[in-house]
């Protein structure tokens, strides 16, 4: 049975129960009609989770602010990794910054790798919607 953790819980559609699973516990069930290939946030909000194989599994870590539920979408309000921790494949391509600042981060081959480290008094920070070293 399902934990509906989710803001909008459990609800009652004709003769369909549907559950909010947009907050989880990894290794957490998820199976159903469109539960494949979602996303939740970790109960803690330390984490985003993806659900594989009929159950949640760690996608990867919030390093700054917790996971959120905004618009019916899950994800990290803040663009911060460490270096070789897990970036989910949707996230290909996509730029972070490393907690201490010091570099610009890629996630290639589904792990954040630097791509760039900031010098002199520049440091990693998202402004404008855009990260880099400013």
């Amino acid at each position: 049975m399902a934990l509906c953790r989710g803001p909008d819980g459990c609800k009652t559609q004709g003769n369909t129960s549907i559950c909010d699973l947009s907050i989880a516990e990894e290794g957490q069930e998820c199976k159903g009609p469109g539960a494949i290939n979602t996303y939740a946030c970790s109960v803690d909000g330390s984490k985003v989770l993806k659900c594989t194989n009929g159950q949640f599994n760690m996608s990867g870590y919030c390093r700054g602010k917790k996971c959120e539920v905004k618009d019916g979408k899950v994800g990290c309000p803040d663009p911060i990794a460490l270096v070789n921790d897990p970036c989910d494949t949707s996230s290909l391509g996509s730029y972070a910054c490393a907690v201490d600042g010091s570099a610009l981060l890629v996630c290639r081959g589904s792990k954040w790798i630097v791509d760039e480290k900031c010098r002199g008094k520049t440091k990693c920070k998202e402004q404008n919607n855009q990260v880099g070293c400013m």
